[in-house]
């Protein structure tokens, strides 16, 4: 046990459903210090995915979010259900579902915590590349989906990442939008790095996707140190 790992003297079950459960703790900290309750959530695991198409379009979902009570645009992400017999098959199985598309290479890139604080559940990062429309979605009757296709390129690229995971298609909200944009790119760059690592472990992989963001970056980096010199000489 590691030196800072807090012991859990006690639990108590707030809720249970399908979805969620609530457990109320009673902890102990490594200077003896007592905490109760601390609440943890419990959720299913959680799964999304970057789908790439051959047209170098990346595959995303427009649909109403009630927590935030807003209509976004952002990357299939779903529950893993029981039935699934792992992660690797919950996003197949979903995507096909509510996209109608269907990578012919699917890879994990990374497993993620949503918030380490006081989720007790993982989300599973994936890449789909060469994915392809082969069927309608399915969309149950409590659900209100549209897949939309952005281009992924050099120029379009920065853009559409720049834009955020959660994208508030009414413009309203306002200043909250810059954290998104940085809450986005953090989580990004990380997904990135697990990508990368993914890729040197186990070449080789399509990795244009990457290889075209880190020459994106480059030149933007570039760009910028060019301009600094010039306004610095001026």
């Amino acid at each position: 046990m590691h030196p800072f790992a807090w012991q859990r003297l006690k639990s108590e079950d707030i809720l249970q459903d399908r979805w969620l459960s609530l457990r109320a703790d009673t902890c102990q900290l490594p200077n003896g210090r007592i905490i109760a309750p601390y609440y943890v959530l419990e959720y299913p695991p959680w799964v999304n995915v970057v789908a790439r198409t051959h047209e170098h379009d990346v595959v995303l979902v427009c649909q109403y979010r009630h927590g935030v009570q807003q209509t976004v645009l952002e990357l299939p992400a779903w529950t893993v259900e029981t039935t699934d017999p792992s992660p690797l098959a919950a996003v197949q199985r979903e995507l096909l579902e509510e996209t109608g598309y269907a990578g012919a290479h699917v890879v994990e890139t990374g497993r993620l915590s949503p918030n380490s604080a006081n989720h007790a559940n993982w989300t599973y990062c994936f890449l789909a590349t060469g994915a392809e429309h082969v069927a309608a979605p399915l969309v149950e009757d409590t659900e209100h989906v549209e897949t939309v296709l952005m281009p992924l390129s050099e120029k379009a690229g920065e853009t559409m990442w720049l834009r955020g995971m959660i994208f508030d298609l009414d413009g309203t909200l306002g200043d909250t939008l810059p954290v998104c944009i940085q809450a986005f790119q953090r989580t990004f760059h990380h997904y990135l790095g697990h990508l990368w690592k993914m890729l040197i472990c186990r070449p080789p992989v399509h990795s244009r996707l990457l290889y075209r963001y880190i020459w994106h970056r480059g030149e933007m980096r570039s760009r910028h140190a060019s301009q600094s010199a010039s306004d610095q000489r001026a």
